[in-house]
């Protein structure tokens, strides 16, 4: 008889339900024809931000691990490419091809700026243990919120009379894990976790310890961590790089609202065309001249640019709390016991699934939810992959099942 298929789930899926439950409906259950015991939808045009954040993270992870920053460098500009395949100026308020350049500047300019500024500080008191890792970890099952069976701590039995229960028979709940960086520390070879982020909010380190001081999921990243290397992980680092925002108004140099941040633009004047005179760059002074993205700058590349900036502005950029985030042994338990009551609730997907439009605009009146067509098009909702805007999800961990 072969073993129960497993139940696999991961931070993204696990949110998805707590933000919508229709999001998240559509995104892991749907089979695209009405149903609800497939693998999910995705868009067919990839968001951009999106797109920008796994280059992002490519990036910043290569070159943590000794890849050659140049090669590093084609690489990140291949993203120009896609720009037509993203959905860059889905508002109108940018042509694709320009956003795709803004965000291939910015992430170049990270490279640069994590290889002068942060690596250094990282390698100096930690070696890097783990980039990218997947990690799965058995969640130990509770009792199923329909018929109340109480499963025991070690496996799953189900009830044949319950028809959330799916049968008789043994199926673990797996929860999918991949923390960006797993950094041990040099005087005590202690494990640490590191999380990534560009954001475009500029948070405090005490902002930052607030957050996360209460996030379950950064302590189910300590767990998962604790879980594979057998050793206790005893500090989360989060690591952000402040991306700046996008104007409110046209720029009338420029024609359209550009992405302020001193690693996408700076100011330049014209030189003179003697030949021996070079363009000066600020930047943050306008009277320099118009604003100008790095890739165009005259005279100077992207790596001299950032590596010039001043130092107080290269450290600006960089977000991180005071200290690590510790492990709690209660929280830890509260996002076991959590995880296992939603994901019995998705055992056997059942329509109609709450709408949260709360979540509708979440980010913004020009950023809307990826799935809203599918929530208020009527033909889009009879019909999602023959609308031609979403296609079968692809899973982004191993297994066919998970985020």
């Amino acid at each position: 008889m072969p073993s129960p298929k497993p139940i696999y789930t991961s931070r993204s899926q696990y949110l998805a339900g707590l933000d919508c439950q229709h999001l998240r409906a559509l995104n892991y259950h749907a089979d695209g024809g009405g149903g609800w015991e497939g693998r999910g939808l995705q868009v067919a045009k990839e968001p951009s931000y999106f797109r920008l954040g796994t280059t992002f993270h490519e990036a910043i992870e290569a070159v943590a691990t000794g890849v050659d920053p140049y090669e590093v460098q084609s690489q990140i500009w291949e993203f120009e490419s896609l720009a037509d395949q993203l959905d860059f100026g889905h508002s109108g308020e940018i042509d694709p091809k320009i956003g795709a350049r803004e965000g291939a500047c910015f992430i170049e300019s990270v490279v640069w700026l994590f290889l002068d500024i942060m690596l250094p500080r990282l390698l100096e008191e930690y070696t890097i243990e783990r980039v990218e890792h997947e990690i799965n970890v058995p969640l130990k099952p509770l009792s199923c919120v329909h018929c109340q069976l109480k499963f025991s701590h070690e496996r799953v039995q189900w009830d044949k009379e319950c028809e959330y229960c799916v049968g008789t028979g043994e199926r673990p709940l797996i929860w999918q894990s991949k923390p960006d960086m797993v950094l041990r520390r040099k005087r005590d070879k202690a494990l640490f976790c590191v999380d990534l982020k560009s954001s475009g909010l500029k948070h405090s380190p005490a902002d930052l310890e607030r957050q996360f001081q209460h996030s379950t999921l950064v302590q189910a990243q300590l767990a998962a961590i604790e879980h594979e290397f057998k050793e206790p992980c005893i500090g989360f680092i989060y690591l952000g790089i402040y991306k700046g925002y996008r104007e409110r108004k046209v720029n009338k140099t420029l024609g359209y609202k550009r992405q302020v941040s001193p690693l996408v633009y700076a100011y330049c004047a014209t030189a003179v065309d003697d030949g021996l005179s070079k363009p000066v760059t600020s930047h943050d002074n306008w009277r320099t001249g118009p604003p100008k993205l790095l890739a165009d700058l005259p005279h100077i590349s992207i790596r001299d640019y950032v590596l010039g900036l001043p130092e107080e502005v290269k450290q600006a950029q960089f977000m991180m709390t005071d200290s690590p985030i510790g492990l709690d042994p209660h929280m830890v338990q509260q996002w076991r016991e959590e995880v296992w009551r939603e994901e019995q609730r998705w055992i056997k997907p059942t329509a109609p699934f709450p709408s949260n439009t709360n979540h509708c605009f979440r980010y913004g009146v020009n950023r809307s939810c990826s799935y809203l067509a599918c929530c208020y098009t009527p033909a889009v909702k009879r019909d999602p992959l023959g609308s031609g805007l979403f296609i079968p999800r692809i899973p982004h961990h191993s297994q066919n099942e998970g985020d």
